[in-house]
Order: C-alpha cells, then sequence, then structure tokens
C-alpha cells in the first residue's frame, strides 16, 4: 500500500474502543502542503482494550505522525515496530499532553530513523505515565542531530508507571527530558 501527501491517512477525530487497527507494509511519503500530515489526529483516543499498530512500514515525511493531546488509556496499546521513518524533522510529535494510563501502553520498538535538523520524538507538552502503564522505546537506531526524545514540559508518572530507553543505538543526543516522577529504566 503507498499513501502520499496531501492525502492523510488520518485527519481530524479518531476514537478507539475495543479495536484494533493495524497499518503495516505501507509506505507514506509526498510533500506536506498546506499543512497536512500523513498520519494527524487533531484528537486521538484508544481506549477499553484498544490496539493502534504501525509495523514493517516506511515513513518519508517529516511530521510523520502527529496529534494533539493523545490518549492511550484502560489497557490499550499505541505500538510502533519495524518502522524505518527518514524525516527532515520530528518523525513523530505531539502537542499537549500524552496520557498513557490504567495498564497501557505506548512502544516505539525495532525501528530505524532518522532527522536532519530536530528531534525524532517530539512533545510539545507533557508525557504522563500512569497506572500499571508503560512508556518504552528499545531496540531502535535513531540517528539524529538534536535529540532522539525530547519532552517540552516532564514526564510524570505514578509510581507504578514505567519510563524504559533500553537498548537503542544513538547516533546523536539521547533525549531531552526531565523525569519528575514515575520509575525510569535507562542506559547509562
Amino acid at each position: 500500500t503507498s499513501a502520499c501527501t496531501p492525502s492523510c491517512l488520518v485527519f481530524d477525530t479518531i476514537t478507539l474502543q475495543n479495536t484494533a487497527i493495524r497499518i503495516t507494509n505501507t509506505r507514506i511519503d509526498g510533500a506536506l502542503r498546506n499543512g497536512l500530515f500523513p498520519v494527524r489526529f487533531n484528537s486521538f483516543v484508544a481506549s477499553s482494550y484498544s490496539l493502534w499498530l504501525f509495523d514493517n512500514s516506511y515513513i518519508g515525511n517529516s511530521f510523520a505522525m502527529h496529534s494533539h493531546s493523545p490518549q492511550i488509556v484502560q489497557n490499550s496499546v499505541f505500538m510502533i515496530s519495524g518502522m524505518t521513518a527518514v524525516c527532515d524533522r520530528f518523525c513523530l510529535s505531539f502537542e499537549g499532553t500524552l496520557t498513557i494510563d490504567t495498564n497501557s501502553a505506548y512502544i516505539i520498538e525495532k525501528s530505524t530513523a532518522s532527522a536532519d535538523g530536530h528531534d525524532l520524538f517530539f512533545v510539545y507538552g507533557t508525557v504522563y505515565v500512569g497506572t500499571n502503564s508503560l512508556l518504552l522505546a528499545a531496540g531502535n537506531y535513531f540517528i539524529t542531530p538534536r535529540y532522539a526524545f525530547s519532552v517540552y514540559n516532564s514526564i510524570t508518572g505514578a509510581s507504578s508507571g514505567i519510563i524504559s530507553y533500553i537498548d537503542n543505538s544513538l547516533l546523536g543526543l539521547p533525549w531531552n527530558v526531565i523525569i519528575s516522577s514515575g520509575t525510569c529504566y535507562a542506559p547509562v
């Protein structure tokens, strides 16, 4: 499958409840025009045992995935696996608060990404990792002149929330984040 901007895979609002969506073996390229992004959610909520899986695909756009205040809650998972991304800037970007709560997970694993000018994973706001939830970046190879992971404010979490950056290979600076609460596992 191939998707090119200015068409978008998703635009406006998406709410998943008891739903699984898998985007696999897809190539997303093209020139950005008129502020359109390849995968964009003005509002994104995955709840009640939902899964959003983006795997084994290629993205050749900046702001490849962009959302305002996404919520992954109530036993849900947002997962990027086996992705190859080549972006001028901000492959994954979020505005507002990225909320991962109530037995949920946001996972980026086994992916390769490069950004020419800016961060690969950028949150212009706060990341909240709540009760029994997980923010995980594992087994990735990232090339960036700035940060692989950057959070404008801070990452906060419940005592049972886990933030883990493990077994990643980075060419560039690893992260620009402040962990203000929660449990963090990161390579030394």
